[in-house]
Order: C-alpha cells, then sequence, then structure tokens
C-alpha cells in the first residue's frame, strides 16, 4: 500500500528545506514516517490473520474445514520517497506486508489476504489522521477543507502554487483517467462504479509514470527548488503566509494547540519564532496598535497558556 499526504504537506517540507530549516523539514518527515506506522499499527487486530487446515473444501456439514487464528502481528518493510517521477515534491511511502505471521503457539501461516480488502479505507484514514495531528502538534500549522471539499491542505498555501508541483496529475495522469473512463463507459454502456474507477487511476499513474532519475531524497526535492526563477521566492512567501494563519489562531483562540492551558504543547521550528514575534506584539509594543490588538491584560493572559 502505498501513503502520500496531501501536497501541501510535501511544499511544506519544500519551502522548509529551501530556507535552510533542515530540522523543521525533519520533523515534516518524521510526521509522515510516524503516521505510517500508526496507520499500520491500528489494523493489526482487523487483519493480523492466518489460515491453518483445508480451506479449499468442505466437510460433510457444508462448512469448511479450515480455520482463521490471530495472528501476534504483521511485519512490514516501508520505502520512504521525497519525489514523483517527475522530481515533483511529493512525500510517499510504499508498505509491502510479508504475507506471513505467526500464531501464539508459534507457527508461521499464510495471512489471509482478503482481510485487507475493507481495511485499505481505514489505513487511509488512520494516516491522514495521523500526520495532520502530529503537524499541528510539532509545527503549528493548522489544515482547511480545500474547495473541492475532497481533502484538508496546510492553510495559507497558494493552490497555484501546489498546482506547480502537481503537473504530473494535472496534464497526465488526469487526462488519461478520463480517456480511460470513456472508453469502459463505451464498451460497458454505463459510466464505472467507485471500484472500477480506482482500478482505472491506478492503471493511469502506472501507464504515465517516467523513468526513476538519478536525484533522490532531499537533494532531488532541493533540485526542484531551483529548476524555475522565482521560485525559492514564492515558497519563502508561503512559509510567511502559513506562519501568519497559525499566529491569527493562535491570537483569538482557535488554535487548538492555544486553545486551552492544560493541553498546550510545545511548537518547534519556524512557529516557535512566529510565537515570539507575537510575544513582543502583544506585549512588548502593544502602543503601537492601539484598537487593533486585544488590550494587554487579554494579551497576558494568553501567554500564559503557552
Amino acid at each position: 500500500m502505498t501513503f502520500s499526504p496531501v501536497k501541501s504537506v510535501s511544499m511544506y517540507y519544500t519551502a522548509l528545506l529551501a530556507a535552510g530549516d533542515n530540522d523543521g523539514a525533519e520533523t515534516v518527515r518524521w510526521a509522515h514516517d510516524e503516521a505510517v506506522r500508526i496507520a499500520l499499527s491500528s489494523v493489526q487486530s482487523d487483519v493480523a490473520y492466518v489460515r491453518s487446515g483445508r480451506h479449499e473444501g468442505r466437510g460433510p456439514s457444508g462448512r469448511t474445514v479450515g480455520q482463521w487464528e490471530a495472528a501476534t502481528g504483521l511485519a512490514a518493510v516501508v520505502y520512504g520517497h521525497h519525489t514523483n517521477r517527475d522530481g515533483e515534491p511529493q512525500l510517499h511511502s510504499h508498505a509491502g506486508v510479508l504475507n506471513r505471521a505467526a500464531t501464539a503457539d508459534g507457527r508461521v501461516l499464510a495471512l489471509d489476504g482478503q482481510a485487507f480488502r475493507p481495511v485499505k479505507e481505514a489505513l487511509s484514514a488512520a494516516y491522514t489522521r495521523a500526520y495532520q495531528q502530529l503537524l499541528t502538534e510539532r509545527m503549528g500549522v493548522l489544515f482547511q477543507l480545500r474547495p473541492d471539499g475532497l481533502a484538508r491542505e496546510i492553510a495559507g498555501f497558494d493552490p497555484e502554487l501546489l498546482a506547480q508541483a502537481s503537473t504530473r496529475t494535472l496534464e497526465r495522469v488526469r487526462p488519461a483517467v478520463a480517456e480511460l473512463a470513456e472508453a469502459y463507459t463505451a464498451r460497458h454502456g454505463r459510466a464505472p462504479g467507485p471500484r472500477a474507477r480506482r482500478a482505472l487511476v491506478e492503471q493511469a499513474v502506472k501507464g504515465t509514470r517516467e523513468p526513476k532519475r538519478g536525484l533522490a531524497g532531499p537533494a532531488a526535492v532541493l533540485a526542484w527548488t531551483t529548476g524555475q526563477p522565482g521560485r525559492v521566492g514564492r515558497l519563502a512567501a508561503a512559509l510567511d503566509a502559513v506562519d501568519e494563519v497559525v499566529m491569527t489562531a493562535a491570537a483569538n483562540g482557535t488554535h487548538p494547540v492555544f486553545a486551552h492551558g492544560d493541553q498546550a504543547q510545545a511548537i518547534d521550528g519556524r512557529e516557535a519564532e512566529a510565537l515570539e514575534t507575537l510575544f513582543f506584539v502583544l506585549c512588548e509594543a502593544p502602543q503601537s496598535f492601539e484598537g487593533i490588538l486585544s488590550p494587554a491584560p487579554e494579551a497576558s493572559e494568553f501567554l500564559a497558556l503557552i
């Protein structure tokens, strides 16, 4: 299975790298990796089952004589990547689960692969929820629903900047899916349903892949940032916009990390600097913003929370 966050997460990682904030970028990468681990762990109780006995036949009662037994856990190998095949920023990981697991009495048997089908959506949901929460807690960023209502992106990112790093999807994958869907409709006399459409998307993704390039990891991401004039400046502006959203939410009490003192958590990297700036604005220079910011007592009360 492949785990990949929304484009703004990969672009946030890219912007931090371009700004020289390697610690912040590593925190974003860690959040992705940790979310993958959490997602895989969350479904172990549902999919870690092995088959024992004979399952191909049925006994005199008409029932199969095989059994399903709970295993002790899953063994998975995870391969992490930083870019897509076109060299555009896209954090993602491929998880390969070993088709073997041990029972409580030490026997190693084959996993029941059918158990994975109904939990793929749950895996994706657990991964998404985990990385969003981890990034909000560690970096302070907030997520908001996209205009299309299909996903939540980091608040503050310009959709046009995200599109510049999604040319593979916009220019090749989506047109290929549309072409395949049209052929499917002509062949079957009806539009593809959700399951068929997922298969068409997978076919389009594989059919439009470029060969792998020489660069990989953070070096490949940094190469993309310098591939077009002015791109580094736009990434820096995106970081400023993200910081502004965080500061505004913190100031008005709607930020989930700072909304309640008993739930307050430390924030790393650029957001820590942003809050230091907010401290100065609210407490050190309130006279410069008279009539705009909250009165000093409220500001002090807010800062006590962080």
